[in-house]
């Protein structure tokens, strides 16, 4: 008979690649947890690892089980977490989301959690892309929003929202030039977040895409930086919509009219694989619903639409 136990010693061999590692976790033996991992190969009559070399290898077979297993493990702890606390009260939601996420919108956000899950604890987290995207596979993070383009395979999405971005710099920074193309704006500066960020990974795909290199860039950990920085006219960015709308209307920063279009960033809450009724699962349906009613995005963006048609018009008249 195939047991819990057997299918989550299979999982932590694989997660930690060590029968020794695994079984500190598992607080047993190596013994005992090599004889669950025998009975459970023995029960399914098929291997599960590749043993023709030295490291700890799975088969098709064993890739097949460790899926199915690691959803049968997922279940089981939503079942354990509904009976011992159907609120969650208790437990620790860590959110992790991208500057410009929690500008607009972390105060909403863990409003949002605590009215629907108040004994939750809350532990929000602000990073680059990859570093979240990272912290999430290992673990350190339950749910963190970032753009559909830093998706892994392995990962539950939930789409949020579109995100426009429009290319900017300092007022008179591009006079006269009329369109840019990416052979000219070889001429300006960029100013980006570092590599592991979506903007930066956004723009180099750009200039690769239309096989310009790269010009000068001036990088920056964090995107306000970055903005202050091009208001400065230190260079040019593209900065989402709703975060530079503001800066735009005041007459801080100008639109400049740059084509081809950057591609739109898709914003999506992003977990680990398990059962819809775990934790991680319930707060990313009220991360959706919390981003789903953020009026100010689509205000924002409206405006600017309409500031960014008039400014790229007027010197065509």
């Amino acid at each position: 008979m195939i047991t819990l136990k057997q299918l989550e010693a299979l999982r932590h061999v694989v997660e930690t690649g060590s029968i020794a590692r695994a079984a500190q976790q598992l607080y047993t033996t190596e013994s005992a947890l090599s004889k669950r991992l025998q009975e459970l190969e023995q029960g399914l009559a098929v291997p599960l690892f590749d043993r023709s070399g030295r490291s700890l290898v799975l088969t098709s077979t064993g890739r097949v089980v460790l899926e199915m297993a690691s959803d049968l493990l997922a279940r089981r702890d939503a079942v354990l977490d509904i009976a011992s606390s159907p609120n969650f009260e208790g437990r620790v939601f860590r959110l992790g989301m991208t500057e410009f996420i929690a500008a607009g919108w972390l105060t909403q956000l863990l409003e949002g959690v605590r009215q629907r899950y108040p004994g939750v604890d809350l532990e929000p987290r602000i990073g680059l892309t990859d570093d979240l995207m990272r912290d999430l596979a290992v673990g350190d993070l339950d749910v963190v929003i970032v753009p559909r383009s830093a998706m892994c395979a392995g990962f539950e999405t939930q789409t949020l929202f579109v995100s426009p971005n429009t290319w900017v710099g300092a007022p008179g920074l591009a006079d006269g030039l009329g369109v840019l193309t990416p052979a000219k704006i070889g001429a300006f500066s960029l100013i980006l977040q570092p590599r592991s960020s979506a903007l930066d990974t956004s723009v180099r795909r750009w200039f690769e895409d239309n096989q310009i290199p790269m010009p000068k860039v001036i990088s920056c950990n964090s995107l306000a930086g970055v903005k202050s920085l091009a208001i400065a006219g230190f260079g040019i960015v593209p900065l989402p919509q709703a975060y530079c709308a503001a800066d735009v209307e005041a007459g801080r920063l100008s639109v400049l009219d740059v084509r081809p279009r950057l591609v739109e960033r898709v914003y999506c809450a992003v977990r680990q694989p398990g059962s819809a009724l775990g934790l991680a699962a319930q707060m990313s349906g009220v991360v959706q619903q919390v981003l789903g009613t953020a009026t100010p995005q689509r205000v924002k963006v409206r405006k600017l639409t309409a500031v960014r048609s008039k400014k790229v018009n007027t010197p065509r008249r």
